[in-house]
């Protein structure tokens, strides 16, 4: 993983590879589980948003003669679908120069988003429902794949920890408005650990990796590939971990601004027409997908394969997505964690052109 500060740049490639396409039966009880969440889950955090710093936006033609897209994105399987469209071309096939630059996070990438410093970028459903409340020009554009089994607690072997309720009286490190941090309370509560007995302290991933190595907290929620590569630095035997997410699917998505996504409307549905074309290689060639993004990220092979059947790769704008928008901005305010009483309309957020055009019947939003 790249840092913040230490951001790293890629140039789209015309070369050969495609993708899968595994798919991920949605777990039953999720939505009446978050319906139930603003309940008993208020006046959790009070977080700060992040600043942001003022910059141009890209635009304009590269220097490959196309309309040039610099997309930020947190890498890996997640966005899958973004590399196998860079591997083999369809972007530039698109009159696209697009350019990929590594985020530690999605919601890094958001922040240089709402900078003007990206045109585009991937993260989370939830990081971008936790910034709609300030910046209401966000417009997710489809989503890129949905995960299960990608959060996990890893804590000390030396606190006492092996189990959820061991977390009580512990210290844990999350980074805030992430998903990270909603199913670490989504956790606790599942696991009837009191919010009020464990000291959440909030930092960046690479912050939290150093502080459970240096023993300043006893347990940490990341997302992977993070959390596998802690794990591993740290050795054998030096950590317990476990599933942080309980079933519960988080949404990847590709996101733009009222700037960058609706004054270049050819260039965002020039965009999604490569991402389908992508999408449709990664259901009959899951091996060159696999190699697409271990080419494209610099991720270990082996994390690829074992983590691919956690993902579903879809472009999609539908109901679910909207629920779940609804669920975690309706937590956020009775939580505290924002100063709005009113949570955001979703319907606002979302872009439809762009997918409508290219994939009419990935459209299923009720409005």
């Amino acid at each position: 993983m790249v840092a913040e500060s230490g951001r790293r740049s890629r140039h789209s490639t015309i070369g050969g590879v495609a993708d899968a396409d595994q798919r991920a039966d949605p777990e039953v009880g999720r939505r009446r589980v978050m319906r139930l969440l603003p309940v008993v889950l208020f006046a959790l955090l009070l977080v700060t948003p992040a600043g942001c710093t003022e910059s141009g936006g890209s635009g304009g033609t590269g220097a490959a003669g196309g309309e040039r897209v610099t997309v930020g994105s947190f890498g890996g399987v997640y966005s899958a679908i973004v590399y196998v469209a860079q591997e083999r071309g369809y972007f530039a096939d698109e009159g696209l120069d697009v350019s990929l630059v590594d985020y530690e996070s999605g919601a890094a990438a958001v922040q240089d988003l709402i900078a003007g410093k990206v045109d585009l970028a991937t993260a989370a459903g939830f990081v971008v429902t936790s910034n709609l409340f300030e910046h209401p020009e966000l417009r997710v554009v489809t989503s890129l794949s949905t995960i299960k089994n990608n959060m996990m607690i890893v804590a000390r072997a030396d606190r006492g920890i092996s189990e959820p309720s061991d977390l009580a009286g512990k210290t844990v490190a999350v980074t805030p408005k992430t998903q990270a941090q909603f199913f670490l309370e989504t956790h606790l509560l599942l696991h009837l650990v009191p919010r009020e007995e464990v000291d959440v302290r909030l930092m960046s991933p690479s912050e939290c990796a150093a502080a459970l190595e240096a023993g300043d907290v006893d347990a940490v929620m990341l997302w992977q590939p993070n959390a596998g590569q802690l794990i591993e630095h740290l050795g054998a035997g030096a950590t317990v971990a476990w599933d942080g997410q309980d079933g519960q699917e988080l949404f990847w998505l590709l996101v733009g601004t009222e700037n960058s996504v609706s004054a270049r409307p050819e260039v965002t549905e020039s965009f999604v027409r490569a991402l389908q074309r992508a999408q449709e290689e990664l259901r009959v060639h899951p091996e060159k997908a696999q190699a697409a993004v271990v080419a494209g990220s610099s991720t270990a092979a082996a994390y690829v394969a074992g983590v691919w059947p956690d993902f579903r790769f879809e472009l999609a704008l539908d109901q679910s997505l909207v629920s779940s928008f609804e669920e975690e901005a309706l937590w956020m305010v009775e939580s505290g964690m924002v100063s709005a009483q009113t949570p955001p309309d979703p319907l606002t957020a979302l872009y439809f052109p762009a997918l409508e055009n290219v994939s009419p019947e990935a459209v299923t939003v009720i409005r």
